[in-house]
């Protein structure tokens, strides 16, 4: 994997473990544990899309990404309801 994305993935697990989020509606994210597991999952898709998405839209996924960790930290539903924005957005 090149660099560039190497750098996107570890921004994009440190940023998105930092934020405790539990407010809004997910059907899979209700706690600490579920937001972490689904971020989990959202960086291996991450990591497998690597090959097509391009390094400009990595970079700017990872602009949007440290956007949407600085929200409440018990807003586990709201954070995870954001990633799957991104997920659409960047086709990851």
């Amino acid at each position: 994997m090149p660099p560039i994305r190497k750098l996107s993935v570890t921004i994009l697990l440190t940023a998105a473990v930092s934020v405790l989020a539990a407010c809004s509606k997910h059907s899979t994210c209700v706690d600490e544990k579920s937001m972490q597991e689904y971020t989990n999952a959202f960086v291996n898709d991450m990591i497998a899309a690597a090959g097509r998405v391009s390094p400009a839209d990595m970079r700017a996924l990872q602009s949007e990404l440290d956007g949407i960790s600085k929200g409440d930290p018990q807003d586990f539903a709201g954070f995870c309801t954001r990633l799957d924005g991104l997920r659409k957005k960047y086709g990851i």
